[in-house]
């Protein structure tokens, strides 16, 4: 997990706050540094730090876009979240936090199907062949 803290120090140094920002959000819903999916890679500083600066901040309605994209995107395309949360713990595996996120993600989908006056699926090209493969496709 330490990518959050690489990218931050790139872009912050590179004078994109807003970029920097989001390296730090993205990966969580719930702010606490001990959800991440992925095993801490950094040091004790870093992960102060991460957690520090999750602490001082409220997460405004970008940050949560950004969250459900990464919710619903898979190196083939959109998917289903279900998808991707299961991904995820099959590569990393699972702690004492991740019913907590995946029910944080839900969430911010629902948030979102609602400002979109439609289901967030229905605008992401794929998104049934990239979930389901052969199977989403109708015979006829």
């Amino acid at each position: 997990m330490r990518h959050v803290i690489d990218g931050y120090r790139f872009l912050s140094a590179q004078g994109y706050d807003g970029a920097a920002r989001i390296c730090m959000t993205h990966s969580y819903p719930i702010k606490n540094v001990a959800s991440g999916s992925a095993k801490w890679d950094g040091t004790r500083d870093e992960y102060d730090f991460a957690q520090a600066y999750l602490d001082a901040i409220d997460y405004n309605l970008y940050d949560r876009l950004i969250q459900l994209c990464d919710a619903l995107s898979m190196a083939s395309g959109y998917c289903l979240m279900e998808k991707r949360m299961v991904d995820v713990a099959l590569r990393y595996g699972t702690n004492k936090y991740t019913v907590m996120k995946w029910k944080a993600f839900l969430e911010i989908k629902d948030e979102f199907d609602h400002l979109a006056v439609r289901p967030v699926y229905s605008l992401l090209p794929g998104v049934v062949d990239h979930t389901f493969g052969d199977l989403g496709r109708v015979v006829e």
